[in-house]
């Protein structure tokens, strides 16, 4: 009897092991990884990795369940890295460093395209040394340009007191370019058409040079060139000697005739237009000249 219970006991011992819940067993969770704060030297282990814990006795509860712990290894020691080595090298690290610009002076500022000058106004010369309109022994001042009505006016005026030493009667106002003209006519043409007679030509007697009116002898209202400042007139000369002849009376004397066409041929090629006492009745008392723009001079 007392051998058939020990061959129960132990069949009862054999069940209990084989069929054991689940929930008796103990299973350890895995230990959670320390974090690496900083560089640590580990400790030295006791026991090398993976290798089995000493097993625990199987202990009886007081059920009658027995209790047998699952054997578990040591989790392998991984040393800590630190924090500056986890961080992946970029491209940026691996590259040549590229130089700066050098710094611009302090005070330096950028140039900027200069647009080209513009042109000078014409010069407008006083009478100095050098002359009036920069023509030696041409003596006058310089005066304010002259605007009128109708289209009249002068650019860059002048009024001319004597040319080449002779004296005008009127100071005339004519812009520079007549002025420069009428020079030329006095010193090339006027002068040595008198000479030496009469000891030479002294005074020009001339009614003016500017005026605001329309062309004379004609019935065109058309601006004279007068109105613009490029006309002279001239109606009588002085010689040294006192001398006088005019151009209405000289015009068919044998005195003086010869010597006053011949002004007024020299004179067609130098001015623009040139007139006389054969082109109209208005001028039968005075020689026009005048700078007027044209393809061919007009000389009556």
């Amino acid at each position: 009897m007392k051998r058939a219970g020990r061959q129960i006991a132990l069949g009862c011992l054999a069940l209990a092991l084989l069929g054991a819940p689940l929930a008796a067993q103990t299973i350890p969770l895995p230990e959670a990884r320390p974090e690496a704060a900083a560089p640590q030297t580990p400790a030295p282990e006791t026991a090398a990795p993976n290798t089995p814990a000493q097993s625990a006795p199987v202990t009886a509860r007081p059920d009658g369940s027995l209790s047998v712990p699952i054997p578990r290894t040591r989790p392998q020691s991984v040393p800590a890295v630190p924090r500056a080595a986890q961080v992946a090298p970029t491209v940026l690290s691996v590259l040549p460093p590229v130089p700066r610009p050098p710094q611009r002076p302090a005070g330096r500022r950028a140039i900027a395209a200069t647009p080209a000058p513009a042109a000078p106004a014409a010069p407008r010369i006083a009478s100095t040394g050098a002359g009036l309109c920069g023509i030696p022994g041409l003596q006058g001042d310089v005066i304010q340009d002259i605007s009128g009505r109708g289209g009249c006016g002068v650019t860059n005026a002048v009024q001319v007191r004597s040319v080449q030493g002779v004296a005008l009667s009127t100071p005339l106002v004519i812009d520079c370019q007549t002025a420069v003209t009428f020079n030329r006519w006095v010193s090339e043409v006027a002068i040595p058409s008198i000479g030496n007679t009469g000891g030479g030509l002294a005074f020009i007697q001339t009614p003016g040079g500017y005026s605001c009116r329309a062309v004379v002898g004609t019935n065109s209202n058309r601006l004279s060139e007068h109105g613009r400042g490029k006309a002279v007139d001239v109606v009588a000369f002085r010689l040294r000697d006192g001398t006088t002849f005019n151009v209405l009376n000289g015009w068919r004397s044998a005195a003086w005739g010869n010597v006053l066409r011949q002004m007024h041929r020299a004179a067609c090629g130098m001015f623009g237009t040139v007139l006389g006492p054969e082109a109209n009745a208005a001028h039968r008392d005075h020689l026009h000249f005048d700078t007027a723009s044209r393809r061919s001079a007009y000389c009556r």
